[in-house]
């Protein structure tokens, strides 16, 4: 890993803080219900059988749930991610609505007793993103990590899933940051 340069660190560090705040004044007052239609209807253009990973909302992120729902009641494989090291790529649960589900590291929820699957589509929590789709995460690199790896293997489609509100006009970033291909918001879906 390399150093990043203070300025950078500094300015993901002022970046991240008024952006929880930002988020968390939109939370509870943006309807999530357009966003989650679209965002399924995101997730069924993609082409062939895809296995979805989602996250488990925590904090004030946006819950990609309802959609994630409703995609494997019919049929489509979704999972959930699970960190399994400080500097590792995360790993990918199998889940359904009925999963029995379990507190692991960073108070997230996993699937209990879940088989590891490897997804092809990559819905991702936030707290800032600009147009040119740089995202603005934690600090811990676990999506970073994973989307450079998933790359490398194969195929993967990357889907931010935001509320408007939170697209800045630059996200700070240096070259371990990744881009995303899709975010999907309440309003607009931006695309790389």
């Amino acid at each position: 890993m390399t150093d990043v340069p203070i300025p950078i660190k500094e300015a993901k560090t002022a970046c991240r803080k008024r952006a929880f705040a930002d988020r968390a004044s939109l939370h509870g007052q943006v309807s999530p219900e357009a966003a989650t239609a679209a965002l399924v209807r995101q997730l069924k253009e993609m082409p062939g059988p895809s296995i979805i990973a989602g996250y488990m909302p925590i904090r004030t992120e946006i819950s990609p749930l309802p959609a994630l729902e409703a995609l494997s009641r019919e049929g489509h494989v979704v999972c959930m991610p699970q960190v399994v090291g400080p500097a590792a790529p995360l790993r990918f649960l199998q889940w359904s609505p009925e999963a029995e589900m379990v507190e692991a590291e960073f108070g997230v929820a996993i699937p209990k007793d879940a088989g590891e699957v490897v997804p092809d589509v990559l819905v991702v929590p936030l707290l800032a993103f600009d147009t040119d789709l740089y995202r603005m995460g934690y600090g811990g690199g676990f999506y970073d990590r994973t989307i450079e790896k998933l790359g490398r293997e194969g195929r993967i489609t990357t889907i931010g899933f935001a509320y408007d509100g939170q697209r800045i006009e630059a996200v700070p970033h240096e070259p371990t940051d990744q881009q995303l291909d899709v975010i999907v918001t309440e309003r607009e879906i931006y695309h790389a």
